[in-house]
């Protein structure tokens, strides 16, 4: 997410460059307590740390689910991540199914 932030923003901020790393970090932060519901992901995370988070943070985390949950991407972080937590899922099938199995 850091890498997309400088790669997409002629302005560059640090602020909002850490805030775009955290997002990238934390959006998954709840996976293991919704995994069996899928709605939930990233609501669950709100409710225990949403308070603790800029509200745009959150809002990316809640938008990169928005299949299900229906928090929809409004602006570039939220995009990205959305689209960033897709991508990132089909490059480790594509390293699992080789014999190897690694990322390299």
């Amino acid at each position: 997410m850091k890498a997309l932030y400088r790669r997409l923003n002629s302005e560059q901020n640090p602020q909002e460059e850490e805030k775009w790393g955290l997002v990238g970090l934390l959006h998954d932060a709840d996976y293991e307590l919704t995994k069996d519901t899928p709605e939930k992901h990233a609501i669950v995370l709100e409710e225990k740390i949403g308070d603790k988070l800029p509200k745009d943070v959150m809002h990316a985390i809640q938008s990169h689910n928005a299949d299900r949950n229906g928090v929809m991407p409004q602006n570039l972080m939220d995009w990205s991540i959305y689209c960033c937590d897709e991508l990132t899922g089909l490059i480790v099938a594509t390293a699992l199914i080789h014999p190897d199995k690694k990322l390299s």
